[in-house]
Order: structure tokens, then sequence, then C-alpha cells
């Protein structure tokens, strides 16, 4: 099936960066005006600490180097200049749509580079694998609606999902869709219409068959930039090593590919609590796998195909790490939702010891976004929880509605993309290739970790004053997101309940530790239940 690609030239709305005023609208929509400048020197009516603030977060085209702002900055904002405390309209099963969007919203440095129009010198026009910069422009426009807009409670998306239904349209169609798969396509979208590199060489991949593995990964990262270069490639990717071992001969094949996000299985759990941590499904990634059947290794020096060994390992981490877990089964046998409680610290989380490659900086990680799925196979809903870059606390993101969150519910069993940002470092390095120093690896074999400075959690807690304009409701609430997967369980048919019933009934129910109470305590709902 062919997809007509059009080309699209759209100016974003004046935002509060520049001479344009403030929307007073309740939901702002997301269409396009022109000629709006984003200095950050014009902006209005804002204190001056905010000002030096905004300043700070300035960026030039010529950047080495992105501040990471994520845990760096020690500036707390007064709960009346904070901003991005703003919903997405749900236009219809795009839950899938909204809760990806607002994990991206939330992350300072992909932020800052669209707040400085750093996208308009690098679009990429030419590239047959991009959307000629329209998808690209049309999230830069929603981010500068988002960060720079107070007097809403919610943004309506509808330019930027009408924009990608001309590059896929299955995610404009009104059905349910799979969260991890349109974060995916956005990623790999922006990233070509941002590729710096305009005409692409020819390069084969390369398997290594000795033991000078840093080397080889110093080799395929260079080969690889000599193709791909962009801020999605300076902040998500990482890269990978695929290990195969011939069980009649014994030759070792290694190859390194690059990785946007880690897509996690999870482990069987035969515990009563039905609870397994992160470092599970880690490891279980990177457990050795026998290769038999169908699946044999066609050996280069046994000339035929072997029963063989394959391995993946982590070799370098990025500076922002996304975990996918794999809670969706789809097998000849059986089609499920994983239920497994996946236990993961939202702080600190060291993945020193599930690393195979040496790390250039201590691969210390504290969580700042997670998008949530509620529900079951058939039918669900997505719900976003993520740290304001302003104030440093907590909201959750449902739709048009957000609310507080307390740290307490920030893990739960209905985690589905997990947004680390790397704590070891101040600054996020742009990767070139005249730069192989600002790259992961290295070659002379000695790790020096950064010790960066000390995080956010490490300042003195703001008390909050609830007189913001947005419209933040006091504490997140599920039950509302329970009451919605009722709705739409109760309108599928007889078979298609009962096969949604026989799904949860293969997981072991969670503990009473794990079930939420409502704002007033008075019941009790177990995640498994609508």
């Amino acid at each position: 099936m062919s997809i007509e690609r059009r080309s699209y030239s759209i100016e974003p709305k004046p935002h509060k960066y520049s001479t344009g005023q403030r929307s007073n609208s309740n939901t702002l929509q997301s269409e396009t005006t022109t000629g709006a400048s984003s200095t950050h020197d014009e902006a209005l009516d804002v204190s001056t600490t905010k000002r030096q603030l905004m300043e700070s977060r300035k960026l030039s085209h010529d950047y080495t180097q992105i501040p990471n702002k994520i845990h760096s900055q020690q500036t707390v904002l007064s709960a009346e200049e904070v901003s991005g405390l703003i919903g997405l309209t749900n236009l219809g099963n795009t839950c899938f749509f909204n809760s990806a969007l607002q994990c991206l919203l939330n992350t300072p440095p992909l932020v800052d580079y669209f707040m400085n129009d750093l996208h308009k010198k690098e679009l990429n026009v030419k590239s047959v694998l991009g959307s000629k910069g329209a998808v690209t422009t049309a999230f830069a426009n929603l981010c500068k609606q988002y960060w720079s807009t107070e007097d809403i409670d919610a943004i309506n998306p509808k330019e930027l999902l009408r924009v990608i239904s001309d590059f896929a349209s299955q995610f404009a169609q009104g059905t349910q869709e799979d969260c991890h798969e349109f974060l995916a396509f956005l990623l790999d979208m922006i990233h070509e219409d941002l590729n710096r590199v305009h005409k692409k060489p020819y390069i084969e991949g390369k398997d290594y068959y000795d033991n000078k593995l840093e080397e080889h990964a110093f080799e395929s990262w260079r080969n690889y930039l000599l193709r791909n270069k962009s801020i999605i490639v300076d902040l998500f990717q990482g890269q990978s090593k695929s290990t195969l071992k011939c069980l009649r001969c014994g030759l070792t094949s290694h190859k390194f590919e690059p990785f946007m996000y880690l897509s996690l299985p999870i482990p069987e759990t035969h515990s009563h609590s039905n609870i397994i941590s992160l470092h599970d499904c880690l490891e279980e990634y990177s457990k050795e796998e026998r290769l038999e059947g169908d699946e044999k290794w066609h050996c280069p020096r046994c000339k035929t195909a072997v029963e063989s060994t394959k391995k993946l390992d982590i070799w370098k981490l990025p500076n922002i790490l996304i975990i996918h877990l794999k809670r969706f089964e789809f097998t000849r046998e059986r089609q499920r939702k994983i239920r497994t409680f996946v236990d993961f610290p939202y702080k600190d989380l060291n993945l020193q010891s599930v690393v195979a490659g040496v790390q250039r900086d201590k691969p210390m990680y504290d969580l700042y976004a997670v998008s949530n799925h509620e529900g079951s196979l058939g039918g669900g809903h997505y719900y976003t929880f993520a740290k304001n870059r302003d104030d440093k606390l907590w909201y959750a993101y449902n739709d048009a509605e957000v609310s507080a969150l307390r740290p307490d519910q920030i893990v739960t069993p209905a985690a589905y993309l997990m947004f680390f940002s790397k704590t070891s470092v101040n600054t996020f390095k742009r990767q070139t290739i005249s730069k192989p120093e600002a790259w992961p690896h290295l070659l002379n074999g000695k790790n020096r970790p950064s010790l960066g400075s000390p995080t956010d959690e490490s300042l003195p807690t703001l008390k909050r004053q609830r007189s913001r304009k947005m419209s933040v409701k006091e504490q997140f609430d599920m039950n509302p997101i329970y009451d919605r997967c009722a709705a739409y369980n109760s309108d599928l048919s007889f078979d298609e309940r009962a096969q949604n019933v026989m799904e949860a009934n293969l997981s072991n129910r969670f503990s009473s530790k794990f079930e939420l109470k409502n704002d007033q305590g008075s019941e009790k709902r177990n995640f498994l239940h609508y």
C-alpha cells in the first residue's frame, strides 16, 4: 500500500518567549498561524527568577553539548509561574497518542532543542525516510504551545494528529493503538526529519570474530554516525551487542547495533505476590538462548545451518533510556496481557550490573516519566506520570486532566513505558564524526565516571501553594480510569468479555499491598478489576 507524502510549511503560534499574548481559552486548539519570533529575551510578565531560568535554557545551532536540565537545575519556580501542567484532549481513542506525547513533552533537553528553534535549521526535507519536516514541525509547534501557554487546561493536538495521519494512517482511525508503537514511529520520524546526514553512504554491516570488542563497537558506532546524526541520536540512542556461537565448531560472532529503547521480556514468577524487579527483566533480556530447528544459525565456518546459542547484551547506555515492558504476548497458543508487577526505583537506578561494555559515565538513572496501561489486551486506557521541570514535582496526565501525584503512587503494576535520565553527567554530548572523544566508547579501556552534581532530591522541598492559574486536581484518583475500562468492557460482546476475564485469570492476583484507595479512602479496587 503506497502512502502519499506531502510537504508542509507550518509556522508556530506566538508564545511567551516572544511578544505574543497568552491565550485565555480553556482549551487551546493546536492550529497554525504565522510570524512568531522565539527569542527568550522578550518574555513578558515573568519574574527575574523565571527570566534567568529561561535564559539558561538557550541553545545555539552549533551546540556541542546540551545541559542536563532534568537533574542539574537548581532553581525551583513558585507555583504561580510553573508551566507545563496542561492536558491533551482525547480525539477518540487517542489516549495512546496523548500518553506518549506527555512523556516527550516532559523531556527537558528535547524541549529546549525545539523551544530554541534549532529544528528549523536542521530540517532534512530531502530524506526519503522522513516526512519532509511535516511531522517534526507539527510536534515543535505543540511543544511551544505546551510550554508557553499558561491560562488553559488542555491543548487539542488535532493538527499533529492530522499530519501524522498522512504518514501513518493507522494512528488516526479512532482505533485503540499501542503507545510503544506510536512512540517508536514518532521518534524515528523526528530522527529522519532532523538527520544531519543528507547523503548517506553505503556501509555494509559487519560481524566480528575476535575479542577486540571495544574497538569493534567503536567502529560500528562510527559507521552508524556516518549515516545517522540527530538530536534523537544524541539523547536516546545506545548500543547493543549480539553474540552467536556455533555449538559444532565453537566459532563466535559479534555484531554491534544501535537501539533507541530496550524492549524487555517479563519473566514468569511463581511467588504469591506476582512481583519481579526491573533488574529481573534486564537479566532476562540478556539471557542466553539456544537456536535449533528452524532457528539454526548458518555458521560461516561450518558452511551449514547448525545449532547455536544467541545472547543479547547492553554495550553502551544512552543519556535518556526508554524501557518498554513487553506486556502484550502474541503466540500461536495464546494472546494475553502480562500483568506481572515489575517493581522499579524512580531514583538512583544503578545499571552497572547489567551492562556488558565499559561505560564512560557511571550508569545511574532517575525516572522522569512513565506511560501506564490499565485494562486488558482487548481494550484499556493509557495515562502518564511525569515530573515537571519547573517545580520538580510529579503529576498524573490523564488525557485533558492533570492531577497532583504522590511519590508513593509512581510505581504501579500498570507501568508500560519508562523514561530514565542519566544523573552522573551535567551535559549530554552531541554525537559527531569529528569528535570521537564525545562518543560513549573508551579505547584505552579506562572508565572515568563523572561524579555529576547533586540531584534535585537533595534540594529543599518547595511547599506547594495551590493558587496556580492552571486547573490541577489536588490528588490523582484511579477510579475514573477503572470506570473508563469498565465502560469499554460493557460494550464488548459476551465472547470478548469472556476472553478478557480468561486473560486476567492467566496471571496471579496482586497482593493487597498494591491496591489503591480513592480520595475518601472508602473504597479499594484491585488493579486487575475494572
